[in-house]
């Protein structure tokens, strides 16, 4: 479906729950439950992190993001609680809590997704550790 937008030029706004339904894939998929493939991500998706706020970002590519989980990037993500989200227009915003193996506390997460044609374009994390 994404190829069909992308040839019609059009990128469509979506309605909220398809941004979140759709960034949801990320959230589950990458960081929960470890399985890459089902994460909807744009061949061209860039993703920044905490650890590199400056350019260039971490990943640049769907391939890069799927293969760093697949060496176990979030193998210590149990899971993600109190999901909250904002979204404006095709861009949605993630305020969740992480339980992370080996800490007694979860982290807040602050995550930024863009959505372009139905897919995952932009990633941005930030967390906070806790108090």
């Amino acid at each position: 479906m994404a190829q069909e937008w992308r040839r019609s030029g059009v990128d469509p706004p979506l309605e909220a729950a398809c941004v979140i339904a759709i960034a949801e894939t990320s959230v589950q998929h990458l960081l929960v439950d470890e399985r890459p493939d089902d994460t909807l991500l744009d061949d061209d998706v860039v993703r920044w992190t905490q650890q590199n706020h400056a350019e260039p970002p971490r990943d640049t590519s769907a391939e890069q993001i799927r293969e760093a989980t697949r060496r176990g990037a979030e193998a210590t993500v149990e899971d993600i609680v109190n999901r909250r989200w904002v979204v404006d227009g095709n861009e949605a915003v993630l305020i969740g809590d992480i339980i992370v193996t080996g800490l007694a506390e979860p982290t807040t997460l602050y995550e930024r997704f863009l959505i372009r044609y139905g897919q995952i374009a932009e990633i941005e994390a930030i967390f906070l550790p806790p108090t």
